[in-house]
């Protein structure tokens, strides 16, 4: 079954991206990095607790496929798997899932495309692959993105404010996320935000943290630890920055979004030179600690600051 939709129309109508009365290949064809998390997100919190394996698309060879698709976990159950970057899986990973995804009923295997493959062609065919491809808007669309992203964070942007957001703002949904999420916490009350507060905004945070990205991207960990500690959020503040940071490591996952741009931005220019220098493990890895933390802000939980203050340490004093 293959469906295709819009962001806002997928999201407003699904509330949730697994049926987990109906295990298989689940696929999403996702045209921005960041809607895979959006997505992974809209997983049931029965499924999380399944604790799924996650893999890399380039990094995932057919013998470790095999025996994750028809091994029981510890406790004796089908542990599900998410492969980000499918389109980068190899010809053996893509001919097993082929040969074999009509017989993988007993449980989650969930594939990511950020990109058309053979393998995404030869699973659109067939009737047992539950796929969704979620479309870019054009670019005259981008307005019903901003509104669904505010509808989400329940905020209200006077006529001229949202004018203004799209002005500046270029068309990403990462990047309205980040800019939505920094007026978010800068915003007087349930009020409604007007231009001068966009200003404002982008005055004060975004600078924080495209400094932190820069830091981690060069694996200055010990000085990117020992900012992040220095800054004092508070716990809204340190959400939206390890909310950044997820989508930024995302980016150095795959930085082939610069492509599709006609004047990449600095920072975009910075994601391209230092991608290489990550590894998927390491990615993950810091994947897994920005979601943590993301967490833990959300819960206003003392226990983050004690975290980031091991993790210093951990870099400061390796062993």
């Amino acid at each position: 079954m293959h469906s295709k939709w819009k962001l806002w129309d997928y999201f407003s109508t699904h509330k949730s991206s697994l049926n987990t009365n109906e295990k298989g290949v689940y696929i999403f064809r996702v045209f921005e990095p960041i809607i895979t998390t959006f997505v992974k997100k809209n997983f049931p919190r029965e499924f999380q607790y399944e604790n799924p394996k996650i893999e890399i698309g380039q990094e995932l060879t057919r013998s470790a496929l095999e025996e994750i698709t028809t091994s029981l976990s510890l406790f004796g159950t089908s542990q599900p798997l998410i492969v980000l970057n499918a389109e980068d899986l190899s010809k053996e990973c893509s001919d097993f899932l082929v040969e074999n995804h009509e017989k993988i009923q007993d449980r989650f295997v969930i594939l990511f495309f950020e990109a058309d493959s053979s393998l995404y062609k030869n699973l659109i065919k067939t009737k047992e692959a539950k796929i969704v491809e979620i479309e870019a808007p054009y670019f005259w669309e981008y307005n019903k993105v901003f509104d669904f992203l505010c509808e989400q964070r329940k905020m209200n942007f006077s006529y001229e404010a949202k004018n203004y957001f799209l002005e500046i703002i270029p068309q990403t949904v990462l990047d309205f996320v980040n800019a939505i999420d920094i007026v978010n916490l800068n915003k007087n009350g349930d009020e409604r935000i007007e231009k001068k507060e966009i200003e404002k905004s982008f005055a004060q945070l975004r600078i924080d943290q495209f400094k932190l990205a820069s830091l981690l991207s060069e694996k200055k960990k010990k000085n990117f630890y020992e900012e992040l500690i220095n800054l004092k959020m508070t716990y809204d503040e340190s959400r939206a920055i390890f909310f950044f940071l997820q989508g930024h490591m995302i980016r150095l996952a795959d930085p082939s979004y610069i492509k599709k741009k006609n004047r990449p931005s600095k920072y975009d220019k910075e994601i391209q030179s230092y991608s290489v220098k990550w590894k998927a493990f390491q990615i993950e890895e810091q994947l897994s600690k920005f979601c943590r933390w993301e967490i833990l802000s959300k819960r206003k939980d003392k226990n983050l600051y004690l975290e980031l203050k091991q993790a210093y340490f951990n870099e400061s004093y390796p062993l």
